[in-house]
């Protein structure tokens, strides 16, 4: 038998990062795309699988059918190499094809989700891990700043399910060139059209080329921005606000500043749908409560409202 490949330094790195996390034997999930942050990520879990004591799954989801060539040309190239890797890892794999066209990120992001969850449930996987790294973070937290998503937007991604968080783009890519990785490229990635993408390949490196180190520096202070927040968070909500996990005292809400309304629904909605929402939206929700009707309803956000006497309680829509 021949003798196992040392780790890399950026194997190590993930290793000491699970370890301290106190990640322990477990069933997990490896969210795999295709692309080349997800195909290393499943080689550098796979090399710590008995370190760690994992039992990987391979998820792999496909958004169906498209109008685009290259598109569809990609999706099954993207298919076909996770599986074909998943099986030449001895991994169990698992594939979801959507069976209509998907036409936002909003879809993509919640049929992903969705799936995740699903398998998840069904195969006991303890987490699923996704390949993001450091300027993905940045580019996302950018991205829901420019959309005036709260704080709770930008705090949308844990070290816990994205072990290259702390890891820059370049880093990765010179692991994969190393390990001479196999991964295929989705042609949307250079279309300029979407914001994500026109922040990644023209805004963020001109910032970078005007000034040296801007990037570094913009992401840390962000960083320390959530952290302060995140500190905030531990005396929030106050005592008394909330009646349950999806409702509010409507007396209890309204002796609360304007700030903390807006504090209080980024907190619930963040709960119950994730970072999808505005301050457009929050302060659409504060001008419909400030109504002296003793019941009614409204809808915003993808929320329905249902406004009492004495209580204001949220439920997702048709839910």
């Amino acid at each position: 038998m021949s003798a196992k490949k040392p780790w890399s330094a950026l194997v190590h790195r993930v290793h000491r990062a699970l370890k301290a996390q106190g990640a322990g034997p477990r069933r997990v999930g490896v969210a795999v795309s295709g692309g080349r942050d997800s195909m290393l990520l499943l080689e550098v879990l796979s090399d710590l699988r008995e370190a760690l004591g994992l039992e990987l799954h391979v998820l792999h989801a496909h958004h169906g059918p498209t109008d685009e060539p290259a598109q569809a040309e990609f999706r099954e190239a993207a298919r076909a190499l996770v599986e074909q890797k998943a099986r030449a890892l001895g991994l169990p794999f698992s594939l979801r094809i959507s069976k209509t066209p998907l036409t936002s990120e909003e879809e993509f992001r919640d049929f992903r989700r969705e799936f995740f969850r699903e398998v998840s449930a069904q195969e006991g996987l303890a987490v699923v891990f996704l390949g993001h790294h450091a300027q993905d973070l940045l580019e996302t937290r950018l991205l829901r700043l420019i959309r005036g998503t709260g704080r709770q937007g930008w705090d949308a991604m844990s070290e816990s399910d994205h072990p290259f968080l702390p890891c820059s783009r370049e880093e990765l890519a010179e692991e994969a060139n190393a390990r001479a990785l196999d991964f295929v490229e989705d042609p949307s990635n250079g279309d300029s059209r979407y914001l994500r993408n026109w922040l990644r390949q023209e805004w963020l490196p001109q910032l970078e080329a005007k000034s040296p180190g801007a990037l570094r520096s913009f992401a840390r202070s962000m960083e320390n921005w959530v952290e302060v927040e995140r500190s905030r968070d531990e005396q929030f909500p106050p005592e008394g606000l909330f009646s349950t996990a999806q409702s509010l005292h409507r007396a209890f809400y309204l002796r609360l500043s304007a700030s903390e309304q807006r504090r209080a629904w980024a907190y619930l909605i963040h709960s119950l749908k994730g970072a999808d929402y505005s301050r457009g939206q929050i302060e659409e929700i504060q001008k419909r409560l400030d109504n002296s009707q003793n019941e009614y309803t409204f809808n915003v956000a993808g929320l329905a409202f249902a406004v009492k006497s004495q209580e204001i309680r949220v439920s997702l829509e048709g839910k």
